[in-house]
């Protein structure tokens, strides 16, 4: 393989790899005071981030993704009861 094609294929890869990392390390802001469903929340959190996963692969493009990734868990951690900030 030619340095060229090399440095083709580490940054294609790179950028595969980068996509992924948005929705592994980002977390919305969710407020449980006075919550009676509070006990729930990481059990709510990674079933709605399994989902959200599933939601944003189907979009082709990476930017659009994060927001689609973003949008489907505070929509899913909305409709379970819990109060999402951001």
């Amino acid at each position: 393989m030619d340095k060229f094609n090399c440095i083709i294929f580490i940054t294609a890869g790179s950028l595969l790899f980068s996509g992924c990392s948005f929705k592994q390390g980002w977390t919305p802001t969710i407020d449980t005071y006075n919550k009676s469903n509070a006990y729930s929340l990481n059990q709510d959190l990674t079933d709605c981030r399994a989902k959200a996963v599933q939601v944003s692969d189907q979009n082709i493009q990476q930017v659009s993704s994060q927001t689609t990734f973003r949008n489907a868990l505070r929509s899913c951690l909305r409709q379970r009861g819990q109060t999402v900030i951001n």
